[in-house]
């Protein structure tokens, strides 16, 4: 997540897919996010815990609540990974 920008991007290591997101409020210990999980979803970062809770999606009269623990991970370009995998080889 990068504040500053407003700008999110969630990696599920499992599903191998990247999903986009916007930053629409930050305090100290939370950052609230407007998720595309194939359709808009409200998602709420965790600082401290380390933990996403999605909160529901758009049009939801009663949506279910899902609580994922994250790891957070420093910023990195395409180059740097990249860079990373030439240098496995």
């Amino acid at each position: 997540m990068d504040v500053a920008s407003k700008r999110a991007l969630f990696e599920r290591g499992a599903e191998g897919r990247s999903f986009r997101g916007e930053v629409t409020e930050a305090t100290r210990d939370e950052i609230r996010l407007l998720m595309d999980f194939d359709k808009p979803s409200h998602v709420v970062w965790n600082k401290n815990s380390q933990t996403m809770m999605i909160e529901g999606s758009d049009g939801d009269a009663a949506p279910p609540r899902t609580v994922l623990k994250c790891q957070e991970i420093a910023p990195r370009t395409m180059i740097e990974l990249y860079e990373g995998l030439k240098r496995r080889r």
